[in-house]
């Protein structure tokens, strides 16, 4: 075998390669480190590769990959289609659909088993919490204006695999034949789940998730973290940087005040509860003065009516709140 000639697509193909990326032993290890002393002409093509890997978010069983690369590229391409994305987003589908093309068609037998399942797509509107049961009897809360989409037939797929825009918590079980379970988003992460419980938020230019019981492991473009109980982690998406907050479960719960349908503020800035008016109701909000946006408040609000979120606001923090349509303007 002849690396020497491989690009990026041939070596994220490669089972000995993805081992290394995945599940390093020390002889793989001595020999890529090896090998790149006496190629250091294939850096890029390394680079680029271990990239593509993660990206699709394989396991460390190669006998798995294969079918879940191609319930992950069709899941992709109807995304595509029916929503529109910038033009670095799409470039890095493309790259990695491309990556693994020669994959998927090696396996057209396992790709025609899905290539007439319809994508299933669970959606919430502004200001709406809906909990959905799935195939395999994992229960999904879905925030506000949220999706979850996937395709059906996992009883004959090897893996259980979701795509996930804005934010859920996931209840997940243990099927008998230990089908593994994936959420993807659109920003190269993807949750590798072991029957557990977690949350996941896609919105604000991060990808957030919270372990309440189980294990999951977080693979992105800044690597790979394997998560316990209580931890919370936070993947940016402009620097692809990773956090880690081992704060346990006492500490972080906060994360799931959602799920009560009530907001539950403590010493919360302005500038915070804005983001969520914008992302729960589809609020368009102008603060007129800077120091404003400083404001905080600790408080109880139900989610179900804004309009009481926005009268305590305005009360709590003596602010002036007035509203056109969905255009929100705040004043002192």
């Amino acid at each position: 075998m002849d690396y020497r000639t491989y690009t990026a697509e041939d070596f994220a193909l490669d089972e000995k390669f993805q081992k290394w990326v995945l599940d390093p032993s020390a002889e793989v290890t001595v020999f890529w480190e090896q090998w790149l002393k006496e190629n250091p002409q294939q850096h890029q093509q390394i680079n680029n590769a271990i990239e593509l890997v993660r990206v699709a978010g394989l396991s460390s069983d190669s006998k798995l990959n294969e079918a879940y690369l191609s319930v992950w590229k069709k899941i992709h391409d109807h995304t595509l289609q029916t929503k529109e994305v910038s033009q670095n987003t799409r470039f890095r589908y493309m790259k990695v659909a491309a990556a693994f093309i020669g994959l998927v068609v090696s396996s057209f037998l396992v790709w025609n088993q899905f290539k007439t399942e319809s994508v299933i797509e669970y959606r919430t509107t502004f200001g709406e919490i809906k909990e959905f049961v799935l195939e395999d009897g994992s229960k999904v809360t879905l925030n506000s204006n949220s999706l979850l989409k996937f395709t059906g037939g996992w009883k004959d797929q090897v893996s259980r695999e979701v795509f996930l825009e804005g934010e859920a918590f996931f209840e997940i079980v243990k099927t008998k034949d230990q089908k593994r379970f994936g959420v993807n988003t659109e920003d190269q992460v993807h949750i590798q789940v072991m029957g557990t419980e977690f949350n996941v938020n896609t919105r604000r230019q991060k990808v957030e998730v919270y372990l309440q019981s189980g294990k999951v492991k977080v693979n992105s473009l800044a690597g790979e973290v394997t998560l316990k109980p209580g931890d919370f982690i936070v993947c940016q998406k402009d620097d692809k940087s990773l956090e880690v907050k081992q704060n346990g479960l006492t500490e972080n719960k906060d994360v799931l005040d959602w799920k009560s349908n009530n907001y539950i503020f403590n010493d919360t800035p302005l500038s915070e509860i804005v983001s969520t008016l914008e992302d729960d109701y589809g609020f368009i909000v102008i603060i007129q003065d800077k120091e404003l946006s400083q404001k905080k408040i600790t408080a109880k609000i139900s989610r179900k009516d804004s309009s009481v979120l926005l009268r305590v606001l305005s009360e709590t923090l003596d602010i002036k709140i007035e509203q056109d349509g969905n255009h929100l303007t705040f004043t002192d």
